[in-house]
């Protein structure tokens, strides 16, 4: 299992929530239909306000927060992640990704980064958690 971990910002004077919305309605459904090799596409939104409850001192680090979310792009093994690689690297293709993508990101800030998977595989808790990030949690599994 290969994992794309990509740090987005939002782009000066887009709202959190104008942010979430054109992700979720525009550029995720865009991206998906032309990337059929992505196993599963999860965006994680931060929530500002609940992240200063997670800890001591969270109150100095979440203004320091340089993203507002991270999706994460899972990919069945290193051929499925090259097939993606080239696909986006198509001139016109990527022309087109960019220029969405410049309708609510700080292009400029994009990180991206490959992680290696340890723990709970993705279809462990993908069908799980709802929309709004949180799952029902009893007897210490996921409902």
């Amino acid at each position: 299992m290969i994992k794309l971990l990509v740090f987005n910002k939002r782009k000066e004077g887009v709202s959190r929530e104008e942010f979430r919305e054109y992700y979720e309605t525009i550029h995720a459904p865009l991206a998906k239909g032309y990337f059929p090799m992505v196993l599963k596409y999860r965006r994680n939104y931060l929530n500002y306000e609940q992240s200063l409850l997670t800890g001591r001192n969270a109150e100095e680090y979440v203004p320091l927060a340089d993203f507002d979310s991270i999706a994460e792009v899972f990919f069945e093994d290193w051929a499925a992640f090259e097939a993606f690689r080239e696909k986006s690297a198509l001139p016109d293709l990527r022309a087109q990704i960019k220029s969405d993508e410049e309708n609510f990101l700080d292009v400029s800030a994009i990180r991206r980064y490959i992680v290696e998977v340890d723990g709970d595989s993705p279809s462990d808790l993908t069908d799980e958690v709802g929309r709004d990030g949180y799952a029902a949690v009893e007897s210490g599994s996921v409902q």
